[in-house]
This record gives structure tokens, sequence and C-alpha cells, in this order.
């Protein structure tokens, strides 16, 4: 262990003998990394990159670019130090959401949170199924905590029979200090979870009381479909992919009808799924990706989309049943969305499979003609089909399904559930 004079010296120093020291150390950093040793700062053995940016980085200002305020007393201030030089300069940058890449056709969002003197990611599952307006589930995945006797942070899995070794690998920035916009786990105990030979009828039972509320119509038609989601849900908590998810925006200058971002879908037997509504950069087209897919329409493809100028305004007669509603000819509307009646009538078809009456009005702010792809088991054969993009709120909107002849709906994941 090689020790360097001045890394003890106290930050209240004059800035001439501060500047001096940066410069030793930077100089003493670049000699002992050419020999592959390492340099230690209060307690902790890092990288010389490292250590120079804690030394110089204001800790109280540093810790909240990651939302942790810490009090002055000098034992706390010590911990944040070595939290902030083990954990936060290399993994700090994976706060915020993450999009699985692997895990089939079923997809996956991971939220990672920075808490005081550890981070935690977050397996982010809808509401059970069918209650669209109940906030999302986070069930922790893994953790990542500072260790005393340890240079490095202990990274753990936290699905399985108890706590154990993970591997996180990232993508990491130009300087090789950084994790970037992706990064995959990979579990270091594979023992610690239930192999897929173990799980029995019971575990099934349990997972689909977790995911399903079996008390209801919606509930009782998804079972068999979610026996093929429990089975993938499994190879989850092994390891994955994963990759940057940035939340779309308004475009610049357009007005939408309903802002974009993340949303609860029903999806018949498939249960609730995740999407993301995003436009294009003029605010005349919109597109629903899914977040979270199934067996029809897999992760990261477009389950709706929809162009803003075939705006339309029915009468309840034309609402009646689906026939009255593809007799609406697709043409771009003789005046714009936005100069339309601000709530127009809204009435769901009396052949409409699945109704979802109880979330719904009398009414809607807006109604545009569009697009739902749909598929055979395995994405075969994918196709786009007509339908109405429906808008009721700031938080929800539906889509109106001719060829299936039912309507899904959609309601936001808010900024809160996120932060």
């Amino acid at each position: 262990m090689v020790w360097h004079p001045l890394l003890v010296c106290p930050l209240h120093w004059p800035p001439f003998l501060n500047a001096f020291m940066v410069w030793d150390w930077m100089m003493a950093s670049e000699r002992l990394s050419s020999k592959g040793q390492r340099v230690k700062i209060v307690g902790a053995h890092v990288d010389g990159k490292r250590a120079l940016a804690a030394y110089l980085c204001d800790l109280p200002s540093c810790l909240k670019d990651f939302d942790i305020e810490i009090r002055e007393d000098d034992q706390v201030l010590t911990e944040a130090r070595l939290f902030y030089v083990k954990v936060l300069q290399k993994y700090g940058n994976l706060k915020g959401l993450w999009k699985a890449k692997s895990f089939s056709d079923y997809g996956g969002l991971m939220q990672v949170k920075v808490k005081p003197f550890g981070i935690i990611g977050y397996e982010i599952r809808p509401p059970k199924c069918p209650h669209l307006k109940q906030p999302i589930r986070k069930i922790p995945y893994f953790e990542i905590a500072v260790s005393e006797m340890e240079s490095k942070p202990v990274i753990s899995c936290l699905c399985g029979r108890e706590k154990h070794g993970l591997r996180i690998s990232c993508k990491l920035s130009q300087d090789a200090t950084l994790c970037t916009d992706q990064f995959t786990t990979s579990c270091l105990s594979h023992s610690s979870h239930k192999g897929v030979d173990e799980y029995t009828g019971e575990d099934l039972v349990d997972w689909l009381n977790q995911e399903l509320d079996l008390q209801t119509p919606g509930g009782q038609l998804s079972q068999r479909m979610f026996v093929l989601k429990f089975i993938s849900s499994k190879h989850f908590e092994y390891g994955g992919t994963y990759q940057r998810l940035e939340l779309p925006k308004v475009p610049v200058g357009a007005r939408v009808p309903i802002k974009p971002g993340l949303f609860k879908g029903t999806y018949s037997a498939h249960g609730l799924e995740i999407i993301m509504l995003t436009y294009n950069l003029e605010g005349t087209k919109v597109e629903g990706i899914k977040v979270t897919g199934d067996r029809n329409i897999p992760t990261e493809k477009v389950t709706i989309r929809a162009h803003l100028p075939y705006a339309m305004t029915l009468t309840r007669e034309q609402q009646e049943t689906f026939d009255t509603l593809e007799a609406i000819p697709s043409v771009i509307s003789d005046e714009p969305w936005e100069e339309m009646p601000s709530r127009q009538p809204f009435v769901i078809p009396q052949d409409c499979a699945e109704r979802s009456e109880e979330l719904l009005g009398n009414s809607c702010i807006a109604r545009f003609h569009g697009f739902g792809q749909i598929a055979e088991s395995g994405y075969q054969n994918p196709s786009f089909t007509p339908g109405h993009w429906i808008i009721f709120s700031e938080d929800l909107f539906g889509f109106m399904w001719m060829s299936l002849r039912c309507l899904s709906l959609y309601h936001r994941i808010p900024d809160t559930e996120l932060s």
C-alpha cells in the first residue's frame, strides 16, 4: 500500500497550498497508476482520478445532485465521503429509468434510486390487474452499499431466498470512470434462487394473486396468459441487460392534446402493460411504444399510433355500435383539433367487449383516427388495424380497436411515483 503525504492535509488550507496539493496529487496519481497501485484517501482505496474528484468536490453540493442532504457532522461527513468515493462516483449515474433489453417478449422497466449511503434498483411492475388507476409496484432487485472493510462497494441481489452477490457491468464513459447508457447484471449465486423446475403449483398461485385480482372477470380471463409470464419473470432474477430510458417531452412550439410520458394500459387477457407515449418533432403524430410487452406485441414495438390532423367530433348516435363507428371516413378534418369543442360526447358502443365504464364519463376532450398493431403469438403476421385514439383527461386516454371490438384504456404513471 502506498500513501501519499499530501492526502492527509486539512480541507481548510489556504488556496495556494490547496492548488499545490492538487498538482502534487495529480502527479502522484499518475505515477501510482503506472505501477498498478492505488491511492488511499479517508480510508478508501480508489483510483487516482476518483480520489482527486472527491477531494475537489464540495461534498454537500455534490450529494445534492443525487437528492441527498446531510447534516454538518464529522462522522456523517466521513461516511458520506466514503459513499461518494466508493459508490456514487462510478454508479451514481445509474440513477433513473432503464428498460430491459432481454427477457424475451416481455421486456421490463427498472428504476434506480440513490438513497443515503446506498443505491437500490427496483423492478417496476404495473398495478395488480385489472386495477388500472392503482400505483405502480416497485420490487427491490439490487443494492449497492459501502463496505468499510473492502475497497470496492458491496453489490447484492435482493431476489431469491437470501441476499447474495451480484455483478454489475457498466458501459463506461471515455475516461472509464462513469457508467453511461447501458449496464448488465449477473447473479453470482444461482443456487440462492429457485430453479424453474423447483416451483410448485402453490408458488404459481401465490404469484398470480400478486399480479391478478382473481375475483374479477378480467383477472380470471388472464390466468392462462400469466402462466407464460410467470416463467419468463423468473429468468429476470438471474440478470439482464438494461438501456437508459429517457422520458419524452412536448415538442418545442407544439400544442398536444395530452402530454407524453409513461402510461399503464389494459391489454385484455395479457393484463396491464406499460407503454411510452411520444410525439414527432412537429407534434403532429403520436405513437405508443411498449416498454413491457407480451407474446403478441413484444416490448419496443409500436402498439398504437395516430395523426393529429385526422381529428373528429362525433354524435352519440354515431357511437352506438362498431358498425356506425367504422362507417365514419378517415379524412383530415376541416378544422384543427385545438379549435374543436373542448368537450364532446362519448359513448361506449353497445357491442364493445371490454367496457371499463367505471373509469369513464359521458364526454371526452378530443378524438382522432388512428391505428393499433395486432399480431399472432410470437409476433407473427403483424399488421395495423383502424381505431380511434380518444383523450379523456390529462392523465387518461383510450384506444378503440375496431377489428377487436374492444376499448383499451391508458392511465398516466405520475412523476411522484417515479421520483
